[in-house]
């Protein structure tokens, strides 16, 4: 197979497939050879022109021949294991997130496309992957070296949702925080997602890593977020499911009962995700949320319902003095997280939105 023509509106882009056609040949056939479609190649080669483009608009011509053989090689690899496809996150990040980020792309673009392009596949599931491109794109102005873009990946993925990586993004922040560069504050305010007006990184980031529930801006009492759902709506459960208990973790896991499985749910201020629990194992019995706690949780919702479990975050009331609390209902396939005082009970106004 020969290097497919581009539109004549890419035509840096269609030098470069001139300029280097025995050695891309050479790349195509070798994945012509390992099954990858012949439609399918000529195909990712034309869709490659837009985002090429833009990046050889700014790349001086050694780095573009580079990184157009890194590309080129890429989607062979993608066609090949079948993963460039309208769902691809891969794809995605290829056609979507690349084109804006022309310092990391130009200084290493196979680190850059292992980073943000193996990356989306492996995030995909549990992360908003267009906030996630997003903070990076806005990043990439301020990040240095290879290093910060790896933490800044991570960083924007637990802001973007991924609450599982929470305790290595805070890592990951805090050596852009003390890093030795004048422009990883302004890096990390734009993954962050915070303003002028709001708390530093620093603070923002030393409260988060005291309470899991804390940001500028975010709810602090009440009900602030709910998690699960029937299963036909996108949830992941048919029957009604029950809070067992809270399990210790540094960022906020509970323990659930549904359809006779046993779940996990993680969650913080970001984001949230619910699992099978791995052991499978069944709890020996379920207790029943005292008096109290039930009392406590009604004075701070705006439902009327029976409480069938509830569980404080074994972490107990975090910096800002708020109990998470996960509550499980009577007529919900939903789970509400309920922000309590940490030790008064007079209710507060609710309000404030679901997070």
């Amino acid at each position: 197979m020969t290097t497919a023509p581009v539109a004549a509106s890419f035509p840096a882009w269609e030098a470069q497939l001139a300029a280097q056609r025995g050695t891309l040949n050479q790349v195509l056939a070798t994945a012509r050879a390992a099954g990858a479609s012949a439609d399918v190649l000529r195909t990712a080669m034309r869709e490659l022109g837009p985002p090429v483009e833009a990046l050889l608009a700014v790349l001086d011509p050694p780095r573009a021949e580079v990184v157009c053989r890194s590309l080129t090689e890429l989607v062979c690899d993608l066609v090949v294991r079948k993963a460039w496809h309208d769902r691809s996150a891969e794809r995605w990040a290829v056609l979507s997130v690349l084109p804006g980020l022309p310092r990391a792309v130009g200084r290493s673009p196979r680190t850059t496309i292992e980073v943000v392009v193996l990356g989306a596949g492996r995030i995909a599931r549990e992360t908003d992957l267009g906030a996630w491109g997003a903070r990076l794109a806005a990043a990439d102005a301020h990040l240095s070296d290879d290093a910060a873009l790896r933490a800044a990946a991570a960083v924007a993925a637990w802001r973007s949702g991924l609450v599982r990586v929470r305790r290595s993004a805070l890592s990951a922040a805090a050596t852009l925080v003390e890093a030795d560069d004048l422009h990883a504050p302004d890096a990390l305010r734009v993954l962050l997602g915070l303003d002028d007006s709001d708390d530093s990184p620093r603070d923002a980031l030393a409260d988060n890593a005291a309470d899991p529930f804390s940001w500028p801006g975010a709810a602090g009492r009440g009900t602030v977020a709910t998690y699960g759902g029937y299963r036909a709506f996108g949830g992941p459960w048919t029957g009604v499911p029950v809070v067992i208990e809270a399990m210790t973790s540094s960022t906020p896991t509970w323990r659930v009962l549904a359809d006779g499985i046993p779940w996990v749910v993680v969650a913080d201020v970001h984001g949230h995700v619910v699992l099978r629990e791995p052991s499978g194992a069944l709890p020996s019995a379920t207790v029943a949320p005292s008096a109290d706690l039930v009392r406590d949780v009604r004075a701070h919702v705006a439902w009327e319902d029976e409480v069938t479990g509830a569980a404080p975050a074994a972490a107990g009331a975090g910096a800002s003095g708020a109990r998470p609390v996960l509550v499980s209902r009577e007529t919900s396939c939903r789970l509400d997280l309920v922000l309590l005082p940490a030790t008064a009970r007079e209710p507060v106004p609710v309000g404030g939105g679901y997070r």
